[in-house]
């Protein structure tokens, strides 16, 4: 199954995944996500099911939301704004 989403990242460099995509991928506070960058696209998946050790493992906090790593935004070319 493929859900396409877009999401506003905030001023914390924090991504909130909405309560739909928490469900289908059965992630709750405290779970551990593994981010990959595939051609200036982001996978997300979860840490249990990545089987790729280039992947960056973030956690799900209690509003549902993932920090961003810089090591993310630095490959991706995102700017820091201030």
């Amino acid at each position: 199954m493929e859900a396409y989403s877009c999401h506003t990242i905030d001023e914390l460099g924090r991504l909130l995944l909405h309560s739909e995509l928490r469900q289908m991928l059965c992630l709750k506070a405290g779970d551990k996500v593994a981010l990959k960058i595939i051609s200036k696209i982001v996978t997300l998946q979860r840490e249990a099911d990545a089987k790729d050790f280039d992947s960056v493992i973030c956690q799900v906090d209690e509003l549902g939301r993932i920090t961003i790593p810089t090591k993310v935004k630095e490959v991706l070319g995102w700017k820091e704004t201030c």
